[in-house]
Parts: structure tokens; sequence; C-alpha cells
């Protein structure tokens, strides 16, 4: 008899474990478990940047990145501008380069000389 009371109370006590490991469970699954969580986070982290970060810290980071990258722009456009004739002459000296080696370099100036005679 006493070890059916034993087993019992073992038995009774692992389901006990088992339904506070579910209620845990549950808990840590649900949104709404973490909504407060979060809201003291994000509470705790506006009070740090209040204390620790200046505000005009926020102001001017913001402003010297918008001004950095307009000046990127502008020297990205600048260096287009620059050369984008040198790579076309350079795309047009690769083309004679590829018709010289196939031999019609020599055709097209024979034919131009024909035609300047004319």
């Amino acid at each position: 008899m006493q070890n059916k009371g034993n087993a019992l109370k073992h038995l009774k006590l692992f389901e006990e474990i088992l339904e506070i490991l579910f209620i845990v469970k549950v808990c840590l699954t649900s949104i709404w478990f973490w909504v407060p969580i979060l809201y003291a986070v994000y509470s705790i982290f506006q009070i740090w940047i209040l204390v620790y970060i200046h505000p005009l810290t926020i102001l001017i980071l913001p402003t010297a990145l918008i001004v950095y990258l307009l000046i990127l722009d502008k020297r990205k456009k600048t260096f287009k501008g620059e050369h984008s004739t040198s790579t076309s002459l350079l795309l047009k000296e690769r083309h004679i380069y590829s018709a010289y080696l196939k031999g019609e370099f020599e055709r097209r100036q024979e034919n131009e000389e024909k035609e300047k005679d004319f």
C-alpha cells in the first residue's frame, strides 16, 4: 500500500510539473506576454538616450550624413561626365583593334582611299 501511495504522489508531482511547464510555454509563446516587456525595454532605452545622448547630436548627425551623400553624388556625376568620352574612345579603339585582327581594318582603309579618289 505504501508503494502505491508513493507512486501516486510522484505521479501527481510529475503532472503538476508538466502543467507548470505547459503554462510557462504558453506564456512565453504568446505575444501578450512580450508586449509589456518590450514596452519596458523601449521606455528604458528612451530614458538612456535622453540622459546619455545630446539632442543636437540627433539633429546634426542626419544632416551631416545627407550633406556627405550629396557631395558623394556630385563627385560621382562629375567623374562620370569626365570619363564617359574616354570610355567611348576606348571602346572605339578596342573595336578597331579587333577589326585589325580580322583583317577588316586594311580593307576599310582601302575602301576609304577608293572613295576619296572618286
